[in-house]
């Protein structure tokens, strides 16, 4: 995937040309293909070119917030100061397991193992486990890179959460029906939320 080179490189890379380049037309004429193909089709059929939308829509929001990301994540993952150097290296380790886990789950794994990561996701959560709190009490990151892990937080938040539903909707095997069902088992968010309480317990 294109968005690894994101993470991996030192080199900045032009977010908005690549996509520009490579994603925008193609999302494009999928778009106007599913518009023209649903006329023919059963519900069935219609609601699979549904979430096949739906997935175009997510790789282009997951594009939008690596563009918002790449810049910080760039510049702090050669900070002097150790503390924000770390999450910023944390942020990207959690990104690459997921594009490591969608690449399994592509070559014929199975898309409910991605609920683990969905609730890894929610634990490592840098905004809500308390870690910025401490980060700040102590003074071991400015509030300029307070500010910037908050909002950085939240788009690999997006990234990865945009990354998955698209891996669930992609990479389901079988026909339409088993397609649905393998969905349909997938954790959604109220579910997710009773795993972490009660692991708090």
């Amino acid at each position: 995937m294109r968005l690894s080179i994101v993470l991996t490189s030192r080199f900045l890379v032009d977010i908005d040309d690549e996509y520009n380049r490579n994603v925008k037309g193609l999302y494009s004429d999928i778009v106007m293909f599913i518009s023209r193909a649903q006329t023919q089709m059963t519900p069935e059929q219609s609601n699979e070119l549904f979430e096949l939308r739906a997935v175009g829509r997510d790789i282009v929001e997951a594009i939008k917030d690596t563009k918002h990301l790449h810049k910080n994540l760039s510049a702090y993952i050669l900070s002097d100061n150790q503390y924000i150097r770390d999450e910023y290296n944390n942020i990207r380790k959690h990104l690459m397991a997921v594009l490591r886990s969608l690449e399994e789950a592509k070559g014929g794994g199975d898309i409910l193992s991605l609920d683990n990561l969905k609730v890894e996701m929610k634990i490592n959560d840098t905004t809500a486990n308390g870690v910025l709190e401490v980060l700040i009490h102590e003074d071991k990151i400015t509030a300029e890179m307070a500010t910037s892990l908050m909002n950085d937080t939240t788009y690999s938040h997006d990234v990865m959460k945009n990354l998955l539903q698209m891996g669930e909707v992609l990479f389901a095997t079988g026909d339409l029906d088993m397609k649905a069902v393998e969905r349909s088992l997938a954790l959604d968010e109220v579910e997710m939320q009773e795993i972490l309480d009660s692991q708090k317990d």
